[in-house]
């Protein structure tokens, strides 16, 4: 009886994996092509549960393949298609556990992101005060300490803050130094000054 429901388990298991992949990926084409319903939280919710599934099974999987070993040599069947089974659990559970980690740092990107705006509008504000005094933008950042901000509140995105100045307007950015070389931020995060706006050049 033990038995009977030990398979039953794992009949199950299997069943709602396929379930649950069909419905990923039903939701999946949902988000692209009719409208956006999958935020960064449950991508990672999702994941999650793909992982839990993923090892679930493959552990079956193992144990099936090792009671297989250990039967008598006479009675050995259908041994390769455990190993390709559990080969394809196995990558399948490759490609979610790293599908995973890139929406955990895309989450954790984001976040920061969201942070470093934060900031920057903190910066943008003591600029805008300090052009209604001077009639023109400081030549740094620093011009704004104390009188307008205690200080310079640091980006927890990117490499750190770059601003600019004409007078009549300004260039304030961070991000990331491109991998190919060059001083230019790549991906950055701008404020446009004319619209009033961070923007994300990724």
């Amino acid at each position: 009886m033990k038995d009977e429901y030990i398979v039953f388990f794992w009949k199950a298991c299997r069943i709602l994996f396929v379930i649950f992949i069909i419905g990923a990926m039903f939701l999946g084409l949902l988000n692209e092509f009719v409208f956006k319903i999958i935020t960064p939280t449950v991508k990672a919710i999702l994941t999650v549960i793909a992982i839990f599934f993923t090892i679930l099974i493959g552990v079956n999987y193992f144990i099936e393949l090792r009671m297989w070993w250990k039967r008598p040599k006479g009675s050995k069947k259908g041994g390769v298609s455990k190993i390709i089974r559990i080969c394809v659990i196995f990558l399948l559970g490759f490609l979610i556990i790293f599908a995973g980690y890139s929406m955990y740092r895309n989450l954790i990107g984001e976040n920061l992101r969201k942070e470093t705006m934060i900031s920057g509008d903190k910066i943008v504000k003591a600029l805008e005060s300090y052009f209604l005094k001077y009639n023109k933008y400081p030549d740094g950042l620093n011009e704004l300490i104390p009188e307008y901000i205690d200080k310079i509140p640091k980006a927890k995105w990117g490499e750190g803050w770059r601003y600019k100045s004409d007078g009549k307007s300004f260039w304030i950015e961070t991000g990331y130094k491109d991998v190919l070389g060059g001083e230019d931020y790549h991906p950055s995060l701008h404020y446009f000054h004319e619209g009033k706006k961070w923007i994300l050049d990724s």
